[in-house]
This record gives structure tokens, sequence and C-alpha cells, in this order.
């Protein structure tokens, strides 16, 4: 069998075009395989930013629900200062500092009128 210049020249152009189109896929498939890797490393750098910023969000809300909670202790506190500043102007929180719980007293019930309570100096 003898082969002629047109059949070693066609066997070559064949054989050059397997071999590019081989390097060709290897070289595509090696830039995948490092995109997907570039990629999984920043989901892993997002999810950790992400669990980062949950738990300064979660100290942020606890923060916030212990000023709240402070807060709200003081309102409470200055409603009561209040009220007993109003008791007191009125003369009724030194009866009602009298009063005793369970027995009863020699002065009649406390009744909340806007007239000061007459002082036993």
């Amino acid at each position: 069998m003898r082969f002629s210049i047109r059949d070693i020249l066609l066997l070559t152009v064949i054989v050059a075009l397997a071999t590019g189109w081989a390097l060709d896929r290897w070289r595509l498939a090696k830039q995948r395989a490092d995109q997907d890797h570039r990629v999984r490393r920043l989901v892993e750098a997002q999810l950790a930013r992400a669990a980062e910023l949950e738990n300064r969000l979660v100290q942020q809300i606890q923060a916030y629900q212990q000023a709240n909670a402070e807060f709200k202790e003081v309102v409470d506190n200055v409603k009561y200062a209040a009220e007993n500043e109003e008791l007191v102007k009125h003369g009724y929180l030194d009866t009602l500092r009298g009063l005793r719980l369970g027995r009863p007293t020699s002065r009649t019930p406390l009744e909340l009128t806007t007239e000061p309570a007459e002082s036993d100096h």
C-alpha cells in the first residue's frame, strides 16, 4: 500500500485539527474549573460577610431592646414621679402613706378631689 503526498498531507491536517480541538477543549475546561473555584471563594466570602452582618445586626437589636427597656423604665419612673408630685400637691400622698392594707382606718375612705387634704399641724 502506497500513500501519496496528498494522503499524508490530509492525514496531517486531520491530526492537527483533532489536536487543536483537544487542546482547546482542555484549555476551556481548565478555565471553567478556575472560574468555578473563584466563584466558590467569592460565595464563601459573601456568606462569611453575611454571617458577620447578621451577628452585628443581632447585637444592635439586643442593644436596642435593652435601651428600649431602660427607656420604658425611665418613662415609668417619670410617670410615677409625676403622679406622686400631683398627689403631694393635693395632699393625697400623705393620706395614702397613712393607709395600712388589711386594717381598717379611722379615717373615711380616700376620695380623690381637687381640694387639698387637711393637715394635722
